[in-house]
């Protein structure tokens, strides 16, 4: 609270841990300082997104992944509390790349629920309704990006390719020019 009062972001990765804070956190902590926490808490993606002048800034660079397609699994918890089309536009923006979101709801695996015996084929199953055939049905060279843990361990569990989370796209993301800071 006291960096977000001197115009600090609360800027985070992990959709599941970030969105709590504008979400739960809001009904746990009482007072302004959870609202004002909650107005300034971003993930990154939704963070780079908020700024066109970064990302007209960085449009034109000749990025490593440029024209490479990539299939875009929504973490349902930035589904419901947040902006899921920020991994896209960043994507798109920064990298370069073709995307092509996945219609699905939750991968199935909702934190640890997927991994409790009693749970894993439900876990499965909803898996199976639509994120596995669309990763399954991606071509070969396309990357699977989800920004969740537990998604990323859901596909690789359930298809045997592995997803990987915007930031890491980012930070391998060869480009010629600089964002500022």
């Amino acid at each position: 609270a006291p960096l977000v009062a001197a115009g600090m972001p609360v800027v985070g990765v992990e959709p599941s841990c970030l969105l709590t804070l504008r979400d739960e956190a809001l009904d746990l902590v009482p007072g302004d300082d959870a609202r004002r926490v909650a107005a300034r808490s971003f993930l990154l993606d939704e963070y780079l997104a908020a700024r066109p002048e970064l990302l007209a800034e960085a449009s034109g660079a000749k990025s490593t992944y440029r024209d490479r397609s990539a299939v875009v699994h929504g973490h349902c918890h930035q589904k419901a509390a947040g902006d899921d089309g920020a991994t896209e536009t960043v994507l798109g923006a920064l990298a370069g790349m073709e995307t092509v979101s996945v219609p699905s709801s939750c991968c199935g695996m909702a934190g640890s629920f997927g991994y409790e015996a009693e749970h894993a084929e439900v876990s499965r199953a909803m898996g199976e309704l639509t994120l596995f055939p669309t990763v399954r049905a991606a071509p070969a060279g396309a990357m699977v990006v989800a920004n969740g843990f537990s998604c990323r361990a859901q596909i690789r569990d359930g298809t045997g390719r592995d997803a990987r989370h915007v930031a890491e796209v980012l930070a391998e993301c060869r480009t010629t020019t600089k964002m500022r800071r």
